[in-house]
């Protein structure tokens, strides 16, 4: 049994070397910040907008300077939708002493808005400099009673199915070799929906869709075509009515009736060949304090426990100099990243009396992903982001351990 994940993740990397995030070799994830003369935040986990994050998370940010605070509990807080703060503990990064780490006493709730807020926070040099709020949702549909009418304005209404979501957003380009990503309010009922069926991606004059991967779990409609798109062509993508949540209700297209897209031309393509390699204790990021090119789980049978990656990524970048404010990259559906064994102990105390065998994280549609401009200040000179999307399966080399890692 494969587990099917949706990720989105944020990098950070100091030059266009998307990648490099994942690299072996520290030196090359060094930004100088000697001569700035303010201190900034230059990175969080999770950035500001960003959905579908996992309800075990922590928080973490990163600033230009190192962290000299003795009062960091006070000028750190986390609040949930009704503006209550989240009991957690806020320390140092792990070998960072210019990043900080919220976590949780407890696993935050599903389907819920959060903030996270600092100000006056000294660094090094004085005060950080234009305090940020960031907010972020956790992946699931809300329990909540205030999410019910009357309540919480911000949260969708459960009596209405619809899409809140898309990726790429619209402040990126949508490139010949996009996935569409759509995220609904509620969960979808799979039987409602296949391609030509609910849900049709047309090329002018056909009324059939392009061949393609359509892929339907939980609250999202992933689509992948099979071939990479034609540049300039106007395709349109025609949700219906007859497309069910879980609980019955039908979907309101609204623009999604018919909606237009126009694929940006990549070509001419160059190729970034990245080495993704892990072992413990050996590159630690300063992002989020754990080993870098691992894959943690955290499962009710396995606990908390780490593989470690080995293998090859292979980069396709679109034509750099045509996407000045985004750089549009692509890895094609298919590619593995080997993970080490990990122990399989039942509530992560009882020995099962085997282990994973080797992991393997396989894409199952092309991952697709821009470099954009740090959204966290203004200055020119902050290191770039990176904002992909990736549809994983995982499994195990031992079966026995699927149900373990689900």
């Amino acid at each position: 049994m494969n587990i099917f994940k949706k990720l989105i993740l944020i990098f950070l990397s100091s030059s266009v070397m998307l990648i490099s995030a994942c690299s072996e070799v520290d030196s090359d994830q060094e930004v100088d910040f000697t001569g700035w003369d303010r201190a900034y935040m230059v990175y969080s986990y999770p950035f500001n907008g960003q959905q579908n994050v996992s309800v075990k998370t922590s928080i973490s940010l990163m600033f230009t300077h190192v962290i000299n605070d003795s009062y960091m509990d006070s000028h750190f807080n986390v609040l949930d939708k009704d503006g209550v703060e989240v009991p957690g503990s806020v320390t140092l990064q792990n070998g960072n002493d210019s990043g900080l780490i919220f976590t949780p006493d407890q696993a935050l709730l599903a389907g819920e808005t959060y903030t996270v807020e600092y100000s006056g926070i000294t660094s090094e040099i004085g005060e950080v400099a234009e305090p940020r709020d960031i907010q972020f949702s956790t992946v699931g549909v809300s329990q909540d009673a205030s999410s019910l009418p009357g309540g919480d304005s911000n949260q969708p209404d459960p009596y209405r199915f619809q899409v809140i979501r898309e990726f790429p957003t619209d402040e990126l380009p949508f490139m010949d070799f996009s996935v569409i990503h759509l995220t609904f309010n509620q969960i979808v009922d799979i039987s409602t929906v296949s391609l030509d069926n609910g849900f049709t991606f047309t090329e002018p004059g056909q009324s059939q869709s392009v061949a393609g991967k359509l892929m339907v779990k939980d609250t999202y409609i992933i689509f992948d075509p099979e071939e990479d798109l034609k540049p300039g062509v106007e395709y349109t993508l025609s949700l219906k009515e007859t497309i069910k949540s879980r609980s019955g209700l039908a979907l309101e297209v609204g623009e999604y009736s018919s909606k237009v897209y126009l694929p940006n031309d990549s070509q001419p393509r160059s190729v970034l060949v990245q080495r993704i390699y892990g072992e413990p204790d050996v590159n630690i990021s300063p992002l989020s304090g754990i080993d870098r090119n691992t894959v943690p789980v955290n499962s009710t049978l396995m606990g908390n426990v780490i593989s470690y990656a080995d293998a090859d990524y292979h980069t396709e970048l679109a034509f750099i100099p045509n996407y000045p404010d985004a750089v549009p990259f692509v890895i094609r559906r298919g590619s593995v990243v080997k993970g080490s064994k990990m122990p399989v102990d039942i509530g992560g105390k009882v020995p099962a009396g085997f282990d994973t065998g080797e992991i393997y994280l396989t894409l199952i549609t092309d991952a697709t992903g821009y470099m954009i401009s740090n959204i966290n200040t203004d200055d020119e000179n902050a290191p770039k982001q990176v904002r992909m999307v990736l549809d994983v399966s995982m499994s195990a080399q031992d079966p026995r351990a699927n149900g373990g890692l689900s």
